[in-house]
């Protein structure tokens, strides 16, 4: 099943959350269990991208433990 992914990412962010308000990303930190790269960017860097570091093709599986498809 996992030999069809060229990559598979672990990825976890950490955010502050004020009540009622949307999520501000602190961190993410994410590996990619094929190669052993881990990447560690923090919010400033986050803001500035204007795509992920990381490839989101078909060909990528993620693995989440909390998402967000809003932040």
């Amino acid at each position: 099943m996992f030999d069809s992914f060229k990559e598979i990412w672990s990825v976890d962010f950490e955010f502050h959350s004020p009540a009622g308000e949307r999520q501000t990303p602190i961190c993410m930190v994410a590996k990619e269990h094929r190669t052993g790269k881990v990447l560690r960017v923090w919010a400033d860097e986050l803001a500035a991208m204007s795509e992920p570091p990381f490839d989101i093709g078909p060909d990528s599986l993620f693995v989440a433990y909390y998402l967000d498809s809003a932040t």
